[in-house]
Order: structure tokens, then sequence, then C-alpha cells
């Protein structure tokens, strides 16, 4: 069966996933055993909406925490911290809402991968919960793959059960090795020299010889002896040999994610075991068996220890998808999954010809394998499906305007794409990119200009289909318009009106808002509109005019800002 080339191939990533035994020292998982006690947060969850990105957009992280009970806790910090260097987080920790969810996003402009744990401070102990994503630079639509084995008894022969269930041992080596394709339709080779570099989630050595570990550190649970980058030979292996101090990680915490790519873009994951927790069994579910052409079928992986429990979560499951004669992992998508509560799921990409296809997922050397069959789609049109409701978020937020540009950032999601959204006050809120205040795409960054006017700007996206949603951006004022004095009683002529004495004029001091600023007078016989210095600091006179009264009156003036923001002042005049 011919395989039409996949316009959406995933570059596949590396992750070697080494698990000890407890997760001791006040660590712990989603897998953790919860407390009993209510309303004390017992067990984190840490959920990524998605494990590949492109370069340069945002992946979404949620952490959800739960008591005793399996409740939601709301209204608790949680920390987010990156174990290297790459990609930016929005924020170092959140708050729970009211469904125990803690959200944060991550940004890369680079390509590689970036781990992130978040934690929580319990009062007796710690629980923490790790995913790792890759962000790829290539545009996904490359048929560039790459596979994973690992010879842990150094025998030449990969992803033996011995080779990926460790004993424990105080430094254990094992060989891995990363195999590059370059395949379109029916036709694979191997890549010839590229670069391909490994890495591990925890703190590393990249070398014998390195002095600081990946994070900075000093105390490395893994080292490359011989250097952590590869290049691919004729045959497109890239080999390197790993170190683990497996002992130290035994006491720490059950997952270790080891990282390869190629510069190509493509990568892989692969998931070792320290004994005695090893992988018993894996359980495929594919739904539905029968798909048409160029549709998608949904695979879920539940997996299993030796103990009967689920496996730890951040386990690495790897879906690879045959469809002869071309063995894809870029048909699922993601090409690899970690598992939370022992599940793991992605999806597949049916080829463009009729036939029957295998899904198959691996964990621990453990595999299971389901056939699915592709058919051609029915003559009679069909309904499309229903998308999900366009949505733009945050729904709402606010930026105070300062002397400086400022941005903020929204998804658009659900609907069909492609997607357009506009700002319906370019000139506050707009595409630094182009100048205007329209933008593409799903991940947006808007632009508040310099000393922006206080107020509302409605960000509108639209998809294909003529679907709207909208979002709110408030630009607040960074200082309130105010006046000094505020009040004041002049003399119509003379500083001796009768028994009391008051000035022929008073001068006025503006501060806040936005100048330049202008004043009128509700009455001018009394008082003339004043004119307002150019230049800080502003200020202004209002001075009685001779002969404009008859009797005593009160003016009202009025002070507005270049932004329309108003202030009023009464001036008592008395009459001579």
């Amino acid at each position: 069966m011919i395989m039409k080339k996949r316009l959406i191939a995933l570059p596949v990533m590396l992750l070697l996933l080494l698990v000890s035994c407890g997760g001791g020292g006040g660590s712990g998982s989603s897998s953790s055993p919860p407390d009993t006690n209510y309303g004390i947060v017992s067990d984190i969850q840490l959920l990524a909406t998605r494990y590949v990105a492109q370069a340069g957009s945002y992946i979404y992280f949620k952490a959800k925490l739960l008591d005793g009970t399996g409740l939601p806790v709301a209204n608790v910090s949680v920390t987010f911290t990156k174990t290297s260097s790459l990609g930016v987080l929005s924020s170092a920790s959140a708050i729970t809402d009211s469904l125990g969810y803690a959200t944060v996003t991550l940004y890369s402009a680079s390509a590689g991968f970036v781990t992130l744990q978040a934690e929580v401070s319990t009062g007796a102990g710690k629980v923490r919960d790790k995913k790792t994503v890759y962000f790829s630079s290539s545009e996904l639509s490359y048929s560039y793959s790459l596979y994973l084995g690992a010879d842990g008894n150094n025998n030449g022969t990969y992803n033996e059960s011995a080779d990926l269930n460790l004993s424990g041992s105080t430094n254990a080596q094992v060989l891995i090795r990363a195999m590059v394709l370059y395949g379109i339709d029916s036709n694979i080779a191997p890549v010839f020299g590229s670069t391909v570099t490994f890495g591990t989630d925890y703190p590393y050595f990249s070398s014998a010889g390195a002095t600081a570990c990946s994070d900075g550190t000093t105390v490395c649970y893994v080292t490359f002896p011989y250097g952590n980058t590869a290049t691919t030979d004729t045959s497109g292996f890239a080999t390197v040999l790993m170190q683990v101090n497996s002992s130290i990680l035994k006491t720490l915490t059950t997952p270790l994610n080891v990282t390869a790519y190629a510069d190509n873009g493509s990568a892989n994951l692969l998931t070792l075991y320290l004994n005695p927790v090893t992988i018993s069994s894996v359980s495929l579910t594919v739904s539905p068996t029968s798909v048409e052409t160029d549709s998608t079928a949904n695979a879920i992986a539940a997996v299993k220890t030796s103990t009967g429990s689920p496996a730890p979560d951040g386990a690495a499951v790897n879906f690879t998808a045959a469809c002869p004669p071309l063995i894809s992992i870029a048909q699922m998508n993601p090409p690899f999954v970690q598992t939370a509560d022992g599940m793991a799921t992605s999806v597949f990409n049916a080829p463009s010809s009729v036939g029957s296809c295998s899904i198959t997922a691996t964990s621990g050397g453990v595999s299971a394998i389901v056939y699915i069959s592709v058919v051609s789609p029915p003559t009679t049109p069909v309904t499309e499906p229903v998308p999900d409701a366009l949505a733009i978020v945050p729904g709402t937020i606010s930026v105070v305007s300062n002397a400086s540009t400022q941005t903020a950032s929204f998804t658009i999601s659900g609907g069909t794409l492609p997607y357009t959204t506009t700002s319906t006050d370019p000139s506050r809120v707009y595409n630094a990119a182009t100048g205007t205040g329209v933008w593409t795409g799903s991940s947006i960054t808007a632009t508040i200009a310099a000393n922006a006017c206080p107020g509302t700007v409605t960000m509108n996206a639209n998809d294909s289909k003529g679907n709207t949603d909208s979002a709110t951006l408030t630009v607040l004022s960074a200082s309130a318009l105010s006046l000094t004095p505020t009040s004041a009683n002049i003399c119509e002529t003379s500083a001796n009106c009768g028994s009391t004495s008051y000035p022929t004029s008073v001068v006025f001091t503006i501060t806040g808002g936005k100048s330049p600023y202008t004043v009128t007078s509700s009455n001018t016989a009394a008082i003339s509109d004043p004119v307002v210095t150019a230049v800080a600091p502003f200020t202004f006179t209002a001075d009685a005019n001779n002969g404009g009264i008859t009797s005593d009156t009160t003016v009202t003036l009025t002070i507005t800002d270049s932004c329309g923001s108003t202030k009023t002042v009464a001036v008592f005049v008395k009459n001579e």
C-alpha cells in the first residue's frame, strides 16, 4: 500500500525515562497513594496541552492539586521550575482556581527539549510532578524520523528486556543509539551526517571532563563519558554511552527523562526502569478500528508494573504505526506520551490508501499491537463534524500603561482554521510585526503602545467559517488625573473684598493623566479659559475678570487630558 506524503508528519522525540523504586525524600507524583487528609494537598498532576510544538509558539501547562479525598484544592500556590535554560515561563508560580488548576505557559524561540516541574510544599514535605516537551525547528511537514534503542548488557542487541530494566548498580552504563531516517511514501533512507544531541531532565555532565552539570550545579546523576552529541553514520546510526548513578536516583524520585534530537528536527524517546519497578503489561485500545482514508483514530495505552499498579507518572510510551511497506512514527501524533495514572493517548493519522495498518504501543520493552482497517469513505455525502466552539483565551486581561511598549499573549482554539484576530483600536493595541491591528495563527502577541490612553480594547477572533469570539484587553492609567488645590476663593479686582481678603488669581498644578491638557471655564465672563503650561510642571492660572460679575458667583473649571479624562474644580469669585 502506498502512503500519501504526510502533511503533518511530526518530528519525533527521544525521552529516556529511568524509574526507581520509591520516589522517597518527600517527593511525590500523581501515582503516589493520596493522603486521607481533607483539604491537604496530597497529589499533583502536571498536564501539558501538547508534547511537540513549533519553536516560537506557546505550550500551556496545568497543574491539578488534589487532597487526600480526591477533591481539588483551591487557592494554593504552585511553584514551576525549568530544569534547562531553554524556554521562558510566563510565571514562576500560580494560584490554583476553584477546580484545583494552576496554569502557566511556556514559550521557546529555539528548538530543543524543556522539562517543567510543578511543586507544592505541604508542610510535611513536598509533592511534585514533571513533564517534558519538545520545541521543533522544522515546519512539522518533513518525513524525518528518529528511532531510539538501548543496549544495557552490551551484547549488540537493542531494546531487550535486560537492556530496559537495570539492576540498580552504582554506575549503570547503557549504550543509547539513535537511528535517523528520511522517508516519503514508500521511499525510506538513512540520514548520513546528522548531528544528534542527547540530554536528560535531571542534571547531567555532558562529558567526563565537565565541571558543571547541565543546570549549572555540580551534583549530577547522569554522565555522558564521551560527550552527549554524535553524528549519524551511513546507516543513519548515532551512538553515545550514558552512565547513570542509579543508587542516587533510587533515593530521590521515580522518573529520569533522557532526551535526544537531530539537527533536522526529528527526535524520539524510550523508557528504562530500575528494579524492582518493571513494566509487566501494556494494553492498547484503538477506536475506531476501521477508519476512512486520511482520517484519525484514538490510541489509548494502559501500562502496569510488575506489582499490578499503574506505571509511575511520566513513564514514556512510544506509539508506532505500520502501513506496509512504510513503517512511520510520523503517523502517530504525538509519537510519544508520558503516562498520567498509567494511561497515555495518541492519535493515528490514516494514510490516503486503503489497507490494513498496525498500531504498536511500547513501554519498558513491553509492547501491545492492534490492527486497524483503512477503508474508502462512503460515496454519499456525510455530515461534517461540528468543531469545538471558537475560543480566545484569556477572556480578559489588564495592562498598566507606561512609557514603554508592553505585550499581552492570547491563544485561539476550536472553530475551523485558519484564524484571524483583529484589534478594535490599532492605535493602542497592535501587531508589532506588521504595524497593523491584525494577527493570524493560533498564538498571538498584542503590543500595547507606550503611554497608551486608558480604556477597553476588544480582541476579535474569527475562523474561516465566520465564527467569532472576543477577549477584553483593558489599558489602565499609571496615575489618575488630579489637581492641586482642590478648590479656591478669589476676588474680582483686588485682594480686599469687604471683610475677606482673597487673591485675584490662583495657580493650579495638574498631575497624572496624559499631557497636553486643556482647561475650560463654565463662566468666561468671570474667569477666562486658562492656558496650561506646555511642559512639566503643568500649571494654569485662574484669574478673575474685572467687571465680569455683579454678584458673588462660583465658576467650574474643567481640566481635560489628551486621553479624554476630565477633572473639575470649583472657584468661588467674590464680587468687589
